[in-house]
Protein backbone atom coordinates (compact mmCIF):
# COMPACT_ATOMS: atom_id res chain seq x y z
CA UNK A 1 0.00 0.00 0.00
CA UNK A 2 1.32 3.75 -0.67
CA UNK A 3 1.95 6.18 1.74
CA UNK A 4 0.00 9.62 1.56
CA UNK A 5 3.79 11.28 1.36
CA UNK A 6 4.91 8.68 -1.55
CA UNK A 7 1.67 9.54 -3.13
CA UNK A 8 1.88 13.16 -2.80
CA UNK A 9 5.51 13.10 -3.60
CA UNK A 10 4.68 11.12 -6.92
CA UNK A 11 2.13 13.65 -8.09
CA UNK A 12 4.38 16.44 -7.36
CA UNK A 13 7.16 15.46 -8.63
CA UNK A 14 5.17 13.76 -11.83
CA UNK A 15 6.70 10.52 -11.52
CA UNK A 16 5.87 6.85 -10.33
CA UNK A 17 5.46 5.84 -6.41
CA UNK A 18 8.73 3.42 -6.70
CA UNK A 19 10.60 6.26 -8.14
CA UNK A 20 10.29 8.56 -5.42
CA UNK A 21 12.44 5.71 -3.77
CA UNK A 22 15.16 7.06 -5.84
CA UNK A 23 15.87 9.96 -3.06
CA UNK A 24 14.80 8.20 -0.23
CA UNK A 25 18.75 8.09 1.17
CA UNK A 26 19.29 11.28 0.81
CA UNK A 27 21.03 12.84 3.17
CA UNK A 28 21.28 16.65 1.19
CA UNK A 29 18.83 18.98 2.16
CA UNK A 30 15.47 18.90 0.13
CA UNK A 31 15.72 22.39 0.12
CA UNK A 32 18.70 23.18 -0.77
CA UNK A 33 18.31 20.35 -3.68
CA UNK A 34 15.17 22.25 -4.86
CA UNK A 35 16.72 25.41 -4.57
CA UNK A 36 19.24 24.45 -7.23
CA UNK A 37 17.15 22.13 -9.61
CA UNK A 38 15.31 25.62 -9.86
CA UNK A 39 18.30 27.66 -10.67
CA UNK A 40 19.49 24.59 -12.94
CA UNK A 41 15.91 23.09 -14.40
CA UNK A 42 13.76 26.42 -14.01
CA UNK A 43 10.52 24.85 -12.93
CA UNK A 44 11.07 21.58 -14.39
CA UNK A 45 11.43 20.13 -10.64
CA UNK A 46 11.31 16.21 -11.01
CA UNK A 47 12.92 13.15 -9.86
CA UNK A 48 15.65 12.95 -12.37
CA UNK A 49 16.50 16.55 -12.07
CA UNK A 50 16.41 16.41 -8.30
CA UNK A 51 19.01 12.69 -8.73
CA UNK A 52 21.08 15.13 -11.35
CA UNK A 53 21.06 17.72 -8.95
CA UNK A 54 22.16 15.27 -5.92
CA UNK A 55 24.84 13.90 -8.14
CA UNK A 56 26.13 17.11 -8.90
CA UNK A 57 26.47 18.35 -5.13
CA UNK A 58 28.08 15.13 -4.50
CA UNK A 59 30.70 15.47 -7.41
CA UNK A 60 31.26 18.87 -5.89
CA UNK A 61 32.74 16.78 -2.68
CA UNK A 62 34.73 14.57 -4.50
CA UNK A 63 36.40 17.42 -6.42
CA UNK A 64 36.93 19.85 -3.27
CA UNK A 65 38.43 16.65 -1.42
CA UNK A 66 40.96 16.08 -4.28
CA UNK A 67 41.82 19.88 -4.70
CA UNK A 68 42.34 19.97 -0.46
CA UNK A 69 44.73 17.56 -1.00
CA UNK A 70 46.53 18.96 -3.58
CA UNK A 71 46.40 22.43 -1.95
CA UNK A 72 47.96 20.70 1.35
CA UNK A 73 50.76 18.20 -0.43
CA UNK A 74 54.22 19.49 0.65
CA UNK A 75 57.23 18.52 -2.33
CA UNK A 76 59.34 18.94 0.36
CA UNK A 77 58.23 16.89 2.94
CA UNK A 78 56.62 13.84 0.78
CA UNK A 79 57.03 10.14 0.58
CA UNK A 80 58.30 8.80 -2.81
CA UNK A 81 54.35 7.72 -2.60
CA UNK A 82 52.84 11.05 -1.39
CA UNK A 83 54.52 11.78 -4.50
CA UNK A 84 52.72 9.73 -6.78
CA UNK A 85 49.46 10.27 -5.36
CA UNK A 86 49.79 14.02 -6.14
CA UNK A 87 50.65 13.57 -9.47
CA UNK A 88 47.64 10.87 -9.76
CA UNK A 89 45.38 13.55 -8.38
CA UNK A 90 46.53 16.09 -11.11
CA UNK A 91 44.93 14.07 -13.46
CA UNK A 92 41.81 13.68 -12.35
CA UNK A 93 38.53 15.78 -12.94
CA UNK A 94 35.62 14.38 -11.44
CA UNK A 95 32.99 16.46 -13.72
CA UNK A 96 34.86 14.81 -16.46
CA UNK A 97 35.76 11.46 -15.29
CA UNK A 98 32.69 10.29 -13.46
CA UNK A 99 29.56 9.72 -15.71
CA UNK A 100 25.66 9.24 -15.18
CA UNK A 101 22.27 7.78 -16.55
CA UNK A 102 18.79 9.52 -15.87
CA UNK A 103 16.01 7.70 -16.13
CA UNK A 104 13.95 7.12 -12.95
CA UNK A 105 14.52 3.94 -11.54
CA UNK A 106 17.37 3.20 -14.59
CA UNK A 107 19.35 6.02 -13.10
CA UNK A 108 23.14 4.90 -12.37
CA UNK A 109 26.62 6.53 -11.97
CA UNK A 110 29.78 5.35 -12.81
CA UNK A 111 33.69 6.48 -13.23
CA UNK A 112 34.53 6.58 -17.21
CA UNK A 113 38.14 7.75 -16.46
CA UNK A 114 41.08 6.96 -14.70
CA UNK A 115 38.74 3.89 -12.48
CA UNK A 116 41.84 2.72 -11.33
CA UNK A 117 43.21 6.10 -9.57
CA UNK A 118 39.68 7.08 -7.94
CA UNK A 119 39.40 3.69 -6.60
CA UNK A 120 42.96 3.43 -5.02
CA UNK A 121 43.48 7.19 -3.64
CA UNK A 122 39.50 8.28 -3.44
CA UNK A 123 37.61 5.28 -1.98
CA UNK A 124 36.44 7.17 1.41
CA UNK A 125 35.08 9.66 -0.99
CA UNK A 126 33.06 7.51 -2.78
CA UNK A 127 31.87 5.78 0.08
CA UNK A 128 30.78 9.04 1.11
CA UNK A 129 29.65 9.89 -1.89
CA UNK A 130 27.50 6.78 -1.18
CA UNK A 131 26.65 7.48 2.43
CA UNK A 132 25.05 10.95 0.87
CA UNK A 133 23.08 10.14 -2.26
CA UNK A 134 22.08 6.10 -2.02
CA UNK A 135 23.99 5.47 -4.93
CA UNK A 136 27.16 3.70 -5.46
CA UNK A 137 29.63 5.06 -8.04
CA UNK A 138 30.53 1.95 -10.22
CA UNK A 139 34.33 1.15 -10.80
CA UNK A 140 33.59 -1.80 -12.64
Amino acid sequence: MVDYREELLAELLNCGYYDVSLLKDCKYSFGYLIENCKYAFGNDVNVNNLVRIMFEIGIDEIEESISDRIREYDPEQASDDEREEHESLLLLNPREDIESFHNYLDTSIWVAEHKELYERYLQDELDRFYEMTGFEISTD
